[in-house]
């Protein structure tokens, strides 16, 4: 993939950013490491040298926009020949292992590395009209419950995990489409966890007809989660589960579906 890394001095002004797997610039952050620079804690920027000669910083981002805060020209940097973006995406991954990462910036480093995972999710998302996007009012941006979902919600039921979540996704765009808002990490893990525990004893179009009457839509079934909780604790989700429940067994001429919260306390 590269040769081996060496310091080099490069000017600031020769130093490029990829959107495609760099995380979204803090400038909060920015101004607080010029207003507070320090020569000798600044390290060396990690850049990666493209085929055409242009380089493109890895790791170091918001030091290099201090320094243009700061109009220093150049900067010491460890440089590595990397001969494409995928790459250029992996050494990314790997630099920040050990920094706190975004679960967001960390899944568009590996979809930009082409992960299969990642790439497997990203497919599956968008095709159900919910694309990952940095988090705001209205993106569907709960990229840890995702990925979680994918893994299996439970160890028992790991290897559904891709079908539970295309089911979750699938079910919310039949209940309140895939318009903006889009619902939050909590109720999207509620879902996919409620399909997980009752998934053969349910009929799905019920279920949707059941939420899409709900008050509020999403947001109102996110605030009967919220209240529940404050009378009997647990998590938002598992409370979130009960709630679908009750609303699911209203008016149900067979066997009601049985709680689910006893089995969560106890797992």
């Amino acid at each position: 993939m590269s040769k081996q890394p060496r310091v080099m001095t490069i000017l600031v002004d020769d130093l490029n950013i990829d959107e495609a797997y760099q995380r979204t610039i803090d400038w909060a952050f920015v101004n607080r490491i010029a207003n507070d620079f320090d020569p000798a804690g600044l390290g060396l920027v990690s850049v990666a040298r493209r085929a055409d000669g242009s380089y493109w910083v890895i790791d170091g981002q918001h030091r290099v926009e201090a320094l243009r805060i700061l109009a220093i020209p150049r900067v010491a940097c460890l440089v590595e020949d990397i001969s494409s973006l995928s790459d250029e995406a992996q050494v990314f991954i790997l630099r920040n292992t050990q920094k706190k990462v975004l679960a967001f910036d960390k899944f568009k480093a590996r979809l930009t590395a082409q992960a299969p995972d990642a790439v497997a999710i990203d497919t599956v998302c968008r095709s159900y009209g919910f694309p990952l996007v940095k988090s705001g009012g209205t993106a569907f941006s709960c990229v840890a419950t995702v990925e979680r979902i994918w893994r299996g919600i439970r160890s028992t039921t790991a290897d559904r995990g891709p079908e539970t979540l295309k089911a979750t996704l699938s079910l919310m765009r039949s209940a309140w489409g895939s318009a903006t808002p889009r619902p939050s990490g909590d109720i999207t893990l509620a879902l996919a966890t409620f399909l997980d525990r009752y998934g053969d004893e349910i009929d799905t179009t019920r279920l949707a007809l059941k939420l899409s009457g709900l008050p509020g839509g999403w947001t109102g079934l996110l605030g009967k989660a919220r209240s529940l909780r404050g009378s009997i604790g647990g998590s938002v989700p598992q409370n979130a589960v009960e709630v679908v429940r009750s609303l699911y067994n209203g008016g149900l001429r067979k066997a009601p579906l049985p709680p689910f919260r006893k089995e969560a306390l106890a797992a």
